[in-house]
């Protein structure tokens, strides 16, 4: 039989021929619920417990790229979030490694793999029904919100941030309760390449100004996303979109947006319209110190939620009746909340002049990575590789920058990213200046930037791989290639290499930064890739310090 599930997706229910795969001798694969580069999710059942699971599997091929690093981290990942323990959060049950047969094709015999199980949760998510009714009454999204934030406030309180809040990652089980998903797994799927680059690899649409920045990111940046999610769901719009997804990062970064209440009238005429239009802009302030804590917004959208002075025409006629039912779903994180920083004001910072965006599309998949590709508008998104709603993670060819960086001392834990489908691209914008200004590199200068990119790709294509490898910092080197003899396996299947854009280069002191566009061939696959190169001076002349890969196609 067929039921329904989350995904949009026929669920196969028990019987003779639906158990075609087992994994570590407990769990019966039933079916793909979805797949992405980097993972599969299938619908599983528990043969110990006896109950319906979700199975995210990484991808085999894996220990042929970053090692074993890239499932090392999806295990740990998996493990961090199973310290979650939260009513608005979806559980995570186990995370380990263990052989399987694959029910696509059991015939293909016994594969390691790593994994991570959790909840299955029936229903859809925030943007189904976003998409469905097309706003949100302020009661509702303020409910919807509350239970959210009191989820970010639980896991922040526990060093754990989601950094892929937005609405595909907002389940609404049977009960119509919200349940937040997938904490921690996209980080563990990009960690090898994103965090160690500085990059964000994320949603641009719902991403915070220091995520697109590239720079670390706080409790604060999962309240600006939440900002933007409840800015769509009572205005049907978002703050920023149309354009590229370059266009919309750099408006992130350098605009503010317009209020709730002017892009939906209605939000001025009642009190509670108003409040909620104030309180998602001081979410959306540009400097994380002036955003409100997820405890303190948990609060403000709980007394909100409980407002008489919601206007009753907000729901359309024959709308059905809000979909949350937080009464007795939702516990008030009030132990979290205490150790926040005291209550104050909600106010945002306006920033004066728009911050230069320099992104000229670039690549250089040659050297493998991980990293998650997520959907730019939200429409299209891998039938469900994400048990409860997430994004599935996209794959790219291994890159020395997903070498084993050494883990950060106790904080926050990052997580979260989705991926995506056919109209996805990745938003990563060059960190601002500290200090110095930042200028586009001219003349001799651009000439003098790029020109060891280039050196590094024609002396990989033919075969030098001691000069490729010259063009490299020793930095570089110890990071991501501490031998020559590592550098030239990566580029062993590589055959040409040509800049369809660029490359361009960005001067700031002693640093710059180099944007292009790659189309790579090598012997299996031929690939269009989208990168950024961060050189600094060393010994006098321009080398590589860092390699970002931001997109990739294959053709």
């Amino acid at each position: 039989m067929l039921g329904k599930s989350p995904y949009n997706l026929p669920v196969m229910t028990d019987g003779p021929d639906s158990r075609a795969g087992l994994l570590a001798g407990r769990y019966a694969l039933e079916r793909p619920l979805g797949s992405g580069g980097m993972a599969t999710v299938y619908l599983a059942r528990d043969e110990t417990l006896g109950r319906r699971v979700a199975v995210k599997v990484l991808r085999g091929g894996l220990s042929g790229w970053s090692g074993e690093e890239a499932a090392v981290r999806f295990r740990r990942e998996g493990r961090t979030a199973a310290r979650l323990s939260h009513a608005n959060i979806v559980p995570v049950y186990d995370a380990g490694e263990a052989k399987m047969t694959r029910p696509e094709d059991p015939a293909d015999g016994e594969v390691e793999v790593s994994y991570i199980v959790m909840e299955y949760v029936e229903g859809g998510d925030l943007a189904d029904l976003l998409q469905r009714r097309g706003t949100l009454d302020v009661r509702e999204a303020a409910a919807i919100g509350a239970a959210a934030a009191d989820a970010l406030a639980h896991a922040h309180g526990r060093g754990v941030i989601h950094r892929d809040v937005k609405p595909h990652n907002i389940l609404l089980d049977p009960a119509g309760r919200p349940r937040l998903t997938d904490f921690g797994i996209a980080r563990a799927l990009e960690a090898t390449q994103a965090t160690k680059t500085g990059n964000f690899l994320g949603t641009a649409l719902y991403s915070a100004p220091e995520q697109l920045r590239g720079r670390k990111v706080s409790g604060a940046a999962d309240v600006y996303s939440l900002g933007i999610t409840l800015y769509r769901a009572v205005t049907g719009k978002l703050p920023f979109e149309g354009g590229s997804v370059m266009e919309i990062a750099r408006r992130h970064i350098s605009e503010t947006p317009p209020p709730p209440r002017e892009v939906a009238p209605k939000l001025a005429f009642t009190e509670a319209g108003r409040e909620i239009s104030e309180t998602i802009l001081a979410c959306l302030s540009k400097n994380p110190e002036d955003r409100p804590s997820a405890g303190e917004l948990a609060e403000r959208l709980f007394r909100l939620r409980e407002s008489r002075k919601t206007a009753s025409g907000e729901r359309a006629a024959g709308a059905a009746a809000p979909a949350t039912k937080l009464g007795q779903d939702v516990a008030p994180a009030a132990q979290t909340r205490r150790t926040s920083r005291p209550d104050r004001p909600l106010r945002r910072r306006r920033r004066a002049g728009a911050v230069a965006v320099l992104i000229v599309l670039a690549a250089a998949g040659l050297l493998g990575g991980l990293r998650a590709l997520d959907t730019l508008g939200g429409e299209e998104r891998a039938a469900s590789d994400r048990p409860a709603g997430s994004e599935a993670p996209a794959q790219v060819p291994s890159s020395p920058e997903s070498q084993v960086s050494q883990e950060p001392a106790p904080g926050p834990e990052e997580g979260g990213t989705g991926s995506g489908a056919s109209s996805e691209e990745v938003a990563s914008v060059a960190p601002e200046s500290e200090g110095g200004s930042e200028t586009g590199a001219s003349g001799n200068e651009d000439s003098a930037v790029t020109r060891p990119v280039l050196q590094m790709y024609d002396a990989a294509v033919s075969g030098d791989y001691a000069a490729s490898y010259a063009t490299l910092t020793e930095g570089f080197r110890q990071r991501v290639a501490p031998t020559e003899a590592y550098w030239s396996g990566q580029y062993e299947t590589l055959e040409s290499l040509e800049f369809i854009e660029g490359p361009e280069a960005t001067v700031t002191g002693d640093t710059a930064t180099v944007y292009g566009v790659t189309r790579a061939v090598h012997t299996d696959r031929t690939e269009r890739n989208t990168a950024r190169w961060t050189l600094v001076i060393e010994d006098g002349e321009w080398k590589v310090d860092d390699l970002s890969i931001l997109r990739q196609e294959i053709l």
